[in-house]
């Protein structure tokens, strides 16, 4: 694994007068089933810097849970979305993403206002959304914020997609939370589409 990312950005945009660095960052644009999970994650001054954040994908499981327990201690410090594969399909995933993206903008600021805010978003996006931001590529690899961002949507993502695989057993969502993995494609192709199941999505929309 990579260095654990340190706020040393965060840091060093608080020290030029923002009050709050957010960083914004989503797990689930990818799966064929299950929500996309959006998170903002709110660093200043007060925040308690925590060991071992980096890209969720670069942090194993087990390291996940307990970073995201870590987290979870000051609940003030994040906020979230979960948008349902219904939305998805109404929307298209990057619209239903960007959509979220401005919905926690707009609580933030209601939030902290007063404050001068800056959003470190993951990602590039069309839209423009109504706040002082920076579009940053692979930002989960480079800012702490955001890292801390991807780490909880990962975990908070999969808690929702374990909680569907005691609901719908047949597919194996504890094995691959939505993604196209092999298995996946075998149970999709026996069983047909479940509720969750993205109907936007070319291998599920294929069976319908």
């Amino acid at each position: 694994m990579r260095s654990p990312l340190k706020p040393i950005y965060e840091l060093k945009l608080l020290n030029e007068g923002y009050d709050a660095i957010i960083g914004i960052d989503e797990a689930g644009r990818g799966p064929w089933a299950g929500p996309v999970s959006i998170v903002a994650y709110i660093f200043s001054l007060e925040t308690v810097a925590l060991n071992g954040v980096h890209d969720s994908k670069l942090v194993t499981p087990k390291n996940r849970r307990i970073i995201f327990e870590k987290f979870s201690k000051y609940p003030d410090q994040f906020i979230y979305s979960h948008k349902t594969s219904d939305t998805i399909d109404q929307l298209g995933i990057g619209k239903t993403i960007e959509q979220s993206i401005s919905e926690l903008v707009k609580k933030i600021q209601i939030s902290l206002n007063g404050m001068k805010i800056l959003f470190l978003i993951d990602g590039y996006f069309k839209s423009k959304f109504d706040c002082e931001y920076e579009l940053i590529k692979s930002g989960d690899r480079k800012f702490y914020s955001i890292a801390a961002a991807s780490i909880i949507a990962k975990v908070t993502r999969d808690d929702i997609m374990h909680y569907y695989a005691k609901k719908y057993p047949e597919y194996g969502f504890e094995k691959h939370v939505g993604y196209g993995t092999k298995y996946h494609r075998i149970q999709l192709l026996k069983h047909g589409p479940c509720p969750i199941h993205r109907r936007s999505f070319k291998p599920v929309a294929e069976l319908i």
